[in-house]
């Protein structure tokens, strides 16, 4: 049974963290203070301070001349608030509007331009200047504003179709953005990670070699021409923060073994990004608990279990307490489609408006507060287990008439306000959904809730076909594709369906690591030909280089948003291993850096070597170098982050 094998796991994650412990365990709490940002967070308080402005929930906050920005979560909310001096750009709480803000710049009389993606019928992305639209973009771009000027505005435009990004400058006279814009170049053929506007030039953060990692490029912003600034085996990274003297850009070189370099890239994608966990204050009807910070929380508490530093046990506390602070009861959702310990979202329904409480974003939040307290140990403190679990077990009773006897599998509710009502739900939400069973069925001892889970999964590896390409599945299980008439009454919004008996598709890479993520929390034992050909499978998408196809058999559009993460690293193979030795095309994204942790392994060597490159007029030079021989020693001293303890007595 999976339960010995999880209080033995337990046990050992106990070991290794009390192993590795410092004296900083007298400490009664953390203050974490970016280098060079002007950004802390103190754990005892929960407040985040930048630029002045501090204070709960605090994303980033800015100031030029009299003028002040802020971006903030308040608790249940739907996205964001910002605000811009006494004007709210962004309310938070205001479910009418579904649009996504980004990219906010501003100057010093006060004039301003942000990116904002409309959603819907009328999908488009807009930059909104001082509060009118004065540039449009179809639905597909991606766009970035690069550099807001006196005379200028500079923004990059990703065309998802080409796998293109160009980059544009307008100019800006008499109060306006002119429309036409000069092209200043284009990029194309690898992942870009990040660019950065000079005065002459625009540096680019490429993926091109996953062997090599990111490189930086200057593109000449009037020849068009692209030059290497920075080309090694190291990673190199934009890190501003460094040093911001006017006209240099600073870039880290991160060198070192493997092991050393998943844990840099697991650290500072959570202490660098995010400090504080503001997004665990968010409600879910963005999808946001269940699709970023189910990861965070994971994330931190595997770097307790492997670094042993109560900061990453503080953090992840906190932000388990904030998700469970924002659930439907708490946040005044209550209906047929919403029990009151689950957590609604509104953007997946047919309206975009209506909540519905889905079983997969169920699973995630409430699997990812299950697992990591088991992580932390002593350190998730009784009372906060016995919600944990208390919540959980009445989310399994809650879905539990979803689960039909005959197929032994669960079925979207019937009604619901969702395009694929009634149906069988797709194997990532049984295989998620397998995880709160099997600890319910634990905890509760309801041990037909645990053969339940295992059962889900023996299902799910039975419909895999194998051959020399490796193992594959669909998306849907078998009585999907098996079709239905509407006298059936399967689904409301899809009354019926023709048979396909041959399905086009195979699974998508990321939603085949939920599956798989699901897998591996049970201990479900893979039957040795299906492990086998589960590895030949992920070498093979591997092997498509930088960017990779949406599909596990190799079909599909490529773009950088598909790589295998969390759930695959469960079954990691060396390249695999490899590839996240470096910083990946979305690595901030929660199963990237989820990943990277689980990835990280404290009994393997550790040396990390870290090189500050100033860059300037398309050059660059050495400034400094740190090195660290062991995770102690970086999270002690580092140039990005300082950890001090907090005593209160």
């Amino acid at each position: 049974m999976y339960s010995n094998f999880k209080r033995l796991w337990i046990g050992v994650c106990a070991a290794t963290a009390l192993s590795v412990q410092s004296p900083a365990l007298a400490a009664d709490g953390y203050l974490v203070e970016q280098t060079g940002r002007n950004f802390s967070f103190n754990t005892t308080t929960g407040v985040a301070s930048h630029n002045g402005v501090s204070m709960q929930g605090l994303n980033s906050a800015a100031r030029k001349g009299e003028f002040e920005l802020r971006s903030f979560w308040e608790r249940g909310g739907f996205r964001a608030t910002v605000k811009f001096g006494n004007t709210t750009v962004v309310d938070g709480m205001d479910l009418s509007d579904i649009s996504r803000m980004g990219g906010f710049r501003f100057d010093r009389t006060g004039s301003y331009v942000y990116i904002r993606t409309v959603k819907g019928p009328k999908a488009r992305v807009e930059l909104v200047h001082d509060g009118h639209v004065a540039l449009e973009w179809p639905r597909l771009a991606v766009v970035s504003v690069l550099a807001y000027r006196r005379d200028a505005l500079v923004v990059s435009v990703f065309d998802k179709s080409e796998q293109r990004t160009r980059f544009y400058r307008f100019t800006r006279a008499d109060g306006a953005i002119v429309p036409d814009g000069r092209l200043l170049g284009s990029f194309e053929g690898c992942a870009l990670l990040g660019a950065k506007a000079a005065r002459r030039e625009i540096v680019l953060e490429k993926y091109c070699d996953p062997e090599k990692g990111s490189d930086l490029v200057s593109l000449d912003m009037e020849s068009g021409r692209v030059t290497p600034l920075l080309s090694t085996d190291a990673d190199e990274i934009f890190m501003p923060q460094l040093d911001r003297r006017k006209g240099a850009l600073s870039a880290l070189a991160i060198s070192g073994s493997p092991a050393a370099k998943m844990a840099f890239h697991a650290i500072s994608g959570v202490l660098l990004r995010g400090l504080g966990e503001p997004l665990s204050r968010a409600s879910d009807e963005a999808g946001k608990q269940s699709w970023a910070q189910s990861y965070r929380t994971l994330t931190l508490a595997t770097l307790y279990r492997k670094s042993g530093h109560p900061l990453f046990a503080e953090l992840a506390t906190r932000a388990m307490r904030n998700t469970l602070s924002v659930r439907n009861a708490d946040i005044g959702i209550s209906d047929a489609f919403n029990p009151g310990s689950a957590w609604a979202s509104r953007i997946y329904s047919t309206d975009r408006r209506s909540p519905v409480s889905f079983q997969i974003n169920q699973a995630m939040i409430s699997g990812s507060l299950l697992r990591a307290c088991e992580m932390l140990g002593k350190q998730c403190p009784n009372p906060l287990r016995r919600r944990i679990e208390t919540n959980a077990s009445r989310l399994v009773n809650s879905y539990e008439q979803q689960f039909e006897k005959t197929s032994g599998l669960y079925r979207i509710q019937y009604g619901a306000p969702f395009r694929f009502d009634g149906i069988w739900a797709p194997w990532n939400w049984q295989l998620t959904w397998a995880v709160l069973l099997d600890r319910v069925g634990d905890f509760d001892n309801k041990p037909h809730l645990s053969a339940r889970a295992e059962k889900i999964a023996g299902e799910f590896t039975n419909t895999w076909a194998q051959d020399s390409g490796g193992a594959l599945w669909r998306y849907w299980a078998p009585s999907y594709y098996q079709g239905w008439r509407q006298v059936d009454r399967i689904s409301q919004h899809r009354p019926a369906r023709k048979a396909e008996l041959e399905p086009k598709r195979f699974e998508d890479i990321n939603h085949a690591g939920l599956s798989l993520m699901g897998l591996a929390a049970i201990g479900h034992r893979l039957k040795p030909d299906h492990e086998r050909a589960l590895r030949v499978t992920l070498d093979r998408l591997l092997d498509n280089g930088a960017i990779l196809p949406r599909d596990i058999d190799g079909n599909g559009p490529r773009t950088p948003r598909w790589l295998p993460g969390a759930g695959w690293d469960a079954f990691a193979t060396a390249k695999l291993r490899t590839r996240y030795t470096k910083l990946v095309p979305g690595a901030a994204s929660g199963h990237q850096l989820l990943a990277y942790a689980d990835l990280f392994d404290p009994a393997q060597p550790f040396q990390l070597t870290l090189t500050h490159e100033r860059c300037f007029a398309g050059k660059c030079e050495t400034a400094e170098t740190w090195s660290f021989d062991s995770l102690a020693d970086f999270l002690a001293d580092n140039p990005l982050f300082r950890i001090s303890p907090i005593t209160t007595q």
